[in-house]
């Protein structure tokens, strides 16, 4: 357990969230390391060792898993492109010029798709044989929403702020009805199918749309940790996908550093179908406040470190 008692005693580090955090890390198929690189995160598996790894695995060597937007369609309206990649993998050996910074050019060798997953930022990987890759739902690219046909065209409308028949685009957030936007996928180490591993809710009701923000694995616990943008916790869970506690920040960390507490307002929830919604203005979409507002994660050693917006 990362949040017990002793834990604190260690406590949390938060930073900048404009610090670059980079976590490179001579691995073999059975551990993983964490490249943080500011607006998409990629998680590299091999440097040693991993050139073994069985083909038909979900990781075919050394790798590197990014994750982005997936693209819009090209004519008439842009729509989320429901065939586009949210989450590529691709192999990253026999470079003949080293690692330099050079583009890579290689096509993924594995693609998880909007229409599978929805739009993806968070990834991490666990330390089984054939590591597992579990990923989280995001906004980061954007609140895009649509309503019913008003002007005959043959499709949806796509709105530009709320409305009383308005959803979250299709392609969006992955097929998970209930809790959209509080998702967390799982692609199995060895068959690569897809599985929602975790759908993350606070006192009963489902993350209201700004979605999650990172994860990360500690090995040593054999935990993951994901935070939330909707209510600014950090959600503590086990490799079934049980979410086992929270974590608040604004309270709790903030109260150890001396600072005010700001605590979790159950109000402060994003309504699409409101008029005030705003696609073009984050400011309307409900985040936690910027106090309590956790995204990056990183374990090490033990420890959960974790910055603040």
């Amino acid at each position: 357990m990362l949040f017990n008692n002793r834990y604190l005693k260690a406590i949390l580090k938060w930073t900048s969230p404009l610090t670059l955090t980079i976590a490179c890390l001579s691995v073999t198929a059975a551990q993983s390391a964490n490249l943080e690189l500011d607006a998409s995160i990629t998680v590299a598996t091999g440097t040693q060792g991993a050139q073994q790894m069985e083909r038909g695995t979900l990781f075919r060597g050394p790798s590197l898993v990014t994750s982005g937007f997936s693209g819009t369609t090209k004519s008439g309206e842009r729509f989320i492109d429901l065939d586009g990649t949210s989450v590529g993998i691709v192999n990253i050996d026999a470079f003949a010029s080293g690692f330099s910074g050079h583009e890579i050019v290689r096509r993924p060798y594995y693609r998880a798709r909007a229409r599978d997953i929805g739009q993806i930022f968070g990834l991490a990987l666990d330390d089984a044989a054939k590591p597992n890759l579990y990923m989280t739902a995001t906004s980061a690219y954007g609140l895009p929403i649509t309503g019913a046909d008003q002007n005959r065209d043959g499709q949806e409308d796509k709105l530009l702020s709320g409305r009383a028949d308005a959803r979250f685009m299709d392609g969006l957030f992955g097929p998970n009805p209930e809790n959209a936007p509080g998702s967390v996928w799982k692609i199995d180490g060895e068959t690569g199918e897809i599985t929602l591993f975790a759908s993350l809710k606070h006192a009963g009701k489902p993350n209201s749309g700004p979605g999650l923000g990172n994860i990360a694995f500690d090995r040593n616990s054999r935990q993951l940790f994901v935070s939330d943008l909707d209510t600014g916790l950090i959600y503590r869970l086990d490799l079934a996908g049980n979410s086992l506690e929270t974590f608040d920040h604004g309270t709790t960390a903030r109260s150890l550093a001396d600072l005010p507490r700001v605590a979790f307002d159950p109000s402060n929830r994003l309504d699409i179908r409101d008029p005030s919604f705003d696609v073009e203005d984050p400011e309307t979409w409900q985040f936690a406040p910027a106090e309590r507002r956790v995204w990056g994660l990183a374990a090490h050693q033990g420890r959960l470190y974790y910055a603040v917006a």
